[in-house]
């Protein structure tokens, strides 16, 4: 029996049913009773080619019901990938944010970066901006590490109080805790209410000591945290 998807010769299988001692397909299946047999076809639609599946499968896809926003949180929120990133993220280039050890080949990721960070300068009125990062936890890690340096002054033995809300990513949190584990600083959790940051929680957690406080939007739970409100009270 031939099959466009199981691309066997009819040579391919006489070897094989010679191998296993048999004379044909038929004899193989001699020992089943006939009356567990199929005696006719199986009654399904005749094989397709791979653009009429395609076109198939495409016409079923849009029989779905889009859901536009998502706030299912865990990560799993709504991007936007403009379709020249699947040609871009195949340069050599942008294979990855590993540092490029090489000016004189990385061009492309240079020029990149150098636009990126003084485009984000420009947008959050900073002198300076830094980019190249590996991934989101990452970026978190080091920005509040910026933060402790920043507070603490030089050669102080005092440690630094970080404000961590219970919304956040707990992959973010354990990459942060990494990071800081030999840096002398002290995370405190921000509880939550209701799946948001408890602002009155955060006024009562804010110190003279606290060096910086994590907030993440959509958090966790997918819920928008009210930023104005709780940049008013870090203020």
């Amino acid at each position: 029996m031939k099959h466009p998807y199981l691309p066997l010769t009819d040579a391919n299988r006489s070897f094989m049913l010679r191998q296993i001692g048999v004379n044909s397909f038929e004899e193989l299946l001699s020992d089943l009773p006939s009356t567990k047999r199929l005696d006719h076809p199986l009654n399904l639609p005749p094989s397709m080619t791979e653009v009429e599946l395609s076109e198939l499968f495409r016409k079923q896809a849009e029989r779905n019901q889009r859901i536009h926003l998502s706030f299912l949180g865990a990560g799993a929120y709504q991007h936007y990938i403009p379709a020249i990133i699947d040609h871009l993220v195949q340069r050599s280039e942008f294979y990855t944010a590993y540092t490029p050890y090489q000016p004189e080949i990385s061009q492309g990721i240079l020029q990149a970066i150098f636009e990126y960070q003084t485009f984000i300068a420009e947008l959050f009125g900073l002198p300076i901006a830094n980019a190249s990062l590996y991934d989101g936890a990452t970026a978190l890690s080091e920005a509040v590490l910026l933060a402790v340096r920043k507070k603490r002054p030089q050669n102080s033995k005092k440690k630094s109080r970080l404000l961590v809300p219970e919304t956040l990513n707990p992959n973010l949190s354990a990459v942060l805790k990494t990071y800081t584990y030999n840096h002398n600083v002290s995370i405190e959790p921000i509880p939550a209410r209701n799946g948001a940051i408890d602002p009155q929680e955060l006024e009562s957690l804010l110190h003279t000591d606290t060096a910086a406080v994590v907030f993440q939007n959509p958090n966790f739970f997918g819920l928008l945290e009210n930023l104005p409100e709780l940049i008013q009270i870090v203020k």
